[in-house]
């Protein structure tokens, strides 16, 4: 009867108050209304209702991240309000017949909660950015400025066109033409005899039936070996983006940009969206926005070739979903994605990651000069007996590969891979830490997110295990939670100067954060890693067989 209630806005109203249990609070009421309090058993988390008006939802967003997300000094003054209470001989539990206090059960306990808490800890340099004509673009604290991408695409009249909703109040032809400005500034290349009238537009006169909005997609004729659709989202075309998505890339093979027009066409907001939209279909086009070059980084040697890999599954009614990302350059910022459901068993598991393995090995040959020095492979993991059972199952299916190339390409000079060591790291991203910085040069202590490209890689870890924790992003509201890396397999040579140095792979692993194209910053994982989770993600709302779709070769499709 003593348990704590969840105390819930007061903006319920039914025409019969009796069904509820409410409580008049003379010094609570606001506006007549009452105080009403639920039992957290029965109350399940749903998300924000459907909302037309977009400033009530930002609004209400706005409000669960204040309540929800603490700074860092306060999370600091719990945890020593909770030192404090475990230290205090003054309060009294009851323990069945006889009263302790919070004192004695600790000691009783075992429990000691240390009074230090603070060591040292590293923050990794920002990479360099190289953007068109080698400009360079060095990242302040885990974002960083945009330039003219590195790579574009050709855009012809019969390779783009675009959807809008017929009822929208807007000019389309105009936010065309708008968007196509932004292309031209940020380099991206028209054909000379490019003639907006020649692009394709199609106007949908009711989109609030997908039956009426399929048939319609139906009429349209599109070049379907090199297409790519702009689809204009109202209010009511957005909540069919899913069906759309399907429609395009499941039976067309066409990429598609869904754009929201009232927030393309904000005064103050726009302009930026645009120009973010362009640096998008650039790398679903088969562009390159930007890339870091690693060996002068000192990272990567000149000349060695490194296979990354993420990897991610996700277990649904005896059917296992696995995706793997890996790169396909030496400047590893070109990618390719593989996604598979099978049956949860064994064999199919062990046939289909050897199968997604040797994909990947044999896509980056087509653009390296040899074998791949390294391949590593950072696995979507969880906490100690999780990262166990994958590496036990799913290593050595890599480890068999990469034998079975070493015998097979062994008389080849360049591609024999008797040199090509292998790496499996488990990340963890809902590790169990968090670290704040601290001056301790105030009287009175405060404490910060720390800065973007925080290591910790002693103190906290076991001195057992190869692992670290990496904090790539800073947070600016609540707190930021660091991913945890543990090595599970490595191939270690006699030679120390031909491994890889923890700190090289420390730094690699934050360097990769920078490469997901939807964000000018740092993200919390190796992107490689972020786009296998979001394949997953993705393909389990658009994709219907489960066959396996290699999507993500070119155009990219996310």
């Amino acid at each position: 009867m003593d348990q704590p209630l969840l105390e819930a806005e007061n903006n319920i109203k039914t025409k019969n108050q009796k069904l509820l249990t409410l409580e008049k609070n003379n010094n609570n009421e606001k506006n007549g209304d009452y105080i009403i309090y639920l039992v957290p058993e029965l109350v399940y988390i749903t998300g924000i209702e459907d909302d037309n008006n977009q400033n009530n939802r930002r609004n209400k967003c706005k409000n669960i991240i204040n309540k929800t997300r603490s700074s860092p000094s306060t999370q600091m003054s719990a945890i020593d309000g909770i030192k404090h209470l475990t230290n205090s001989k003054e309060h009294k539990i009851i323990n069945g017949n006889q009263e302790k206090s919070p004192y004695d059960l600790t000691k009783e306990w075992g429990i000691n909660l240390g009074n230090n808490l603070t060591f040292l800890g590293r923050i990794i340099q920002q990479p360099h950015i190289i953007f068109k004509e080698d400009h360079l673009v060095e990242p302040k604290n885990g974002f960083y400025r945009t330039g003219n991408p590195y790579k574009m695409d050709i855009i012809t009249n019969d390779n783009i066109f675009f959807i809008y909703d017929k009822n929208e109040k807007y000019d389309h032809r105009k936010i065309f033409n708008d968007l196509k400005l932004k292309f031209e500034n940020k380099g991206l290349g028209f054909s000379n005899d490019f003639n907006y009238k020649k692009v394709l537009r199609f106007g949908l006169e009711n989109t609030s039936n997908w039956e009426y909005i399929n048939e319609s997609l139906k009429k349209l004729v599109i070049n379907k070996g090199d297409s790519f659709g702009i689809i204009f989202c109202s209010y009511q075309l957005e909540k069919f983006y899913e069906k759309l998505k399907n429609y395009f890339m499941n039976q067309l093979h066409i990429p598609t940009q869904h754009v929201i027009t009232t927030k393309i066409v904000e005064p103050n907001k726009g302009n930026s969206i645009q120009f973010n939209l362009v640096d998008q279909i650039n790398i679903k086009r088969g562009g390159v926005n930007f890339y870091i070059i690693f060996y002068k980084e000192g990272i990567i040697k000149k000349g060695e070739v490194f296979l990354i890999i993420g990897l991610d599954s996700e277990r649904k009614d005896k059917k296992i979903t696995y995706s793997m990302t890996s790169t396909r350059s030496p400047n590893l910022n070109e990618f390719l994605t593989q996604e598979k459901t099978i049956n949860d068993n064994k064999q199919e598991i062990n046939t289909t990651l050897s199968k997604m393995f040797e994909e990947a090995i044999n896509e980056i040959k087509k653009k390296s000069p040899h074998s791949p020095n390294y391949i590593i492979i950072y696995r979507q993991g969880g906490n100690d007996l999780r990262n166990i059972k994958l590496y036990v199952t799913e290593s050595p299916n890599f480890t068999e590969i990469l034998k079975s190339y070493k015998e097979k390409y062994n008389n080849d000079n360049n591609f024999n891979y008797k040199n090509t060591k292998l790496y499996y790291i488990c990340c963890n991203l809902k590790s169990n830490l968090k670290f704040f910085e601290t001056d301790n040069r105030n009287v009175a202590k405060a404490y910060f997110n720390p800065k973007s490209g925080l290591i910790v890689d002693d103190n906290v870890t076991q001195k057992n295990k190869f692992e670290f924790y990496l904090e790539p992003q800073f947070v600016k509201k609540g707190t930021a939670t660091p991913c945890h890396y543990q090595i599970m397999y490595y191939d270690k040579d006699p030679n120390e100067e031909n491994n890889l140095k923890i700190e090289n792979l420390e730094k690699l692993s934050f360097y990769l954060c920078f490469y997901f194209w939807t964000w000018s910053g740092s993200i919390r994982m190796p992107y490689l890693l972020k786009m296998s989770n979001t394949a997953i993600t993705f393909c389990k709302k658009i994709f219907d067989n489960s066959e396996s779709y290699y999507y993500f070769k070119k155009p990219t499709y996310i």
